[in-house]
């Protein structure tokens, strides 16, 4: 196997690079490692890769401003960032491209063509194909000029998941992993279960643009786990009693129209596979952020708080200042009524 010689600057073109290295790329599987002593140190193959879940909501989905199409979809070019970034543990932002390449097709099970394709797609706007000493190398964009691009400054979960390398390895895999980083892990750190709220499937819709269908496809495939909500309501001794709500049936051939009652549901509660990351950088960019939106916010009339809907405690509901109208709060084990099953209370104010 003969490995493309290094040529000058100008002798070095996209096609004839292309199709020289590519040669190379599906005739082996191996890591090409540059003879620098530093990179030979710094670099090994990745473990994790480290995805926050504010830029795999705004990638899933176009921005559309007045009607027009500002920015389609994304996500694939930032599976591909996730990727580069996980590849340059050491963290100085540079890749040499063949190093870079041949990792993409051994590690992440990318094809030559595709890895070609997306490197060029995301060209600019996540990382820059730049030259350095007649040899091309790959410079990743930080976090902050990935969040200013997708038009998002972290808000929320602002911990980042860390996904094995294994769930990562094919283009089914990377979109069901993204889309579920939007769901918080079911442990932290310290083996302690952490609390989500419920959320309805038009809801996951709006924030992501991916389709009810789709979202049950992307979870079979990431492994999110889901838990049934109830709302119930208080009566006038203070007691807990079920919330009932009509549900109609239509039958065409006997025209007969049938109504019942049923327990009324609440948005179900989801749970990644996925490992809890730190916070790392993305605090301080949020901060940095924030800003420019507040004062968007401020000058159309708009309140910068949301308000807040589901509680862990009555006592926080009340003490709450900014919440909705119709809010909930947990209700006790020893308070539900059907003994099992999560039921929340609403207190309308």
């Amino acid at each position: 196997m003969q490995i493309p010689t290094k040529k000058s600057k100008s002798q070095l073109t996209t096609g004839s690079y292309i199709k020289e290295f590519s040669q190379v790329a599906l005739s082996t599987t191996s890591v090409i490692i540059p003879q620098n002593s530093k990179s030979q140190k710094a670099f090994s193959p990745p473990i994790y890769v480290k995805v926050w879940a504010p830029l795999s909501a705004a990638a899933s989905k176009p921005q559309v401003i007045d009607r027009v199409i500002v920015r389609d979809k994304c996500s694939d070019s930032l599976a591909l960032w996730h990727c580069l970034r996980a590849i340059n543990s050491w963290g100085s932002g540079f890749l040499d491209f063949d190093m870079a390449l041949d990792s993409l097709i051994s590690t992440f099970h990318f094809s030559a063509r595709t890895a070609y394709r997306q490197l060029n797609k995301g060209n600019n706007v996540f990382w820059t194909l730049t030259y350095h000493n007649a040899q091309r190398r790959i410079q990743i964009y930080s976090l902050k000029m990935v969040s200013q691009y997708l038009d998002t400054y972290l808000s929320g979960d602002k911990h980042s998941r860390l996904i094995p390398v294994e769930s990562f390895c094919s283009l089914k895999k990377r979109r069901s992993e993204l889309y579920a980083s939007i769901h918080k892990p079911k442990f932290n750190k310290d083996g302690k279960r952490i609390k989500s709220n419920p959320i309805d499937r038009i809801s996951i819709e709006k924030i992501t643009g991916i389709s009810r269908m789709q979202q049950w496809r992307y979870e079979k495939v990431a492994r999110v786990t889901h838990v049934a909500t109830f709302e119930t309501k208080e009566d006038k001794d203070g007691n807990i009693c079920r919330k009932k709500h009509e549900v109609y049936s239509y039958n065409n051939k006997t025209k007969i129209r049938r109504v019942w009652l049923k327990d009324k549901r609440l948005g179900n509660i989801y749970h990644s596979s996925h490992l809890p990351g730190c916070v790392g950088m993305a605090k301080r960019i949020s901060n940095e952020l924030r800003p420019k939106n507040e004062s968007s916010l401020k000058v159309a009339g708009a309140s910068s708080k949301l308000l807040k809907r589901f509680f862990k405690s009555l006592t926080k509901l009340i003490k709450c200042k900014h919440k909705a109208g119709d809010s909930h709060y947990l209700v006790p084990r020893w308070r539900r009524v059907i003994k099992g099953r999560v039921e929340w209370c609403i207190h309308t104010t």
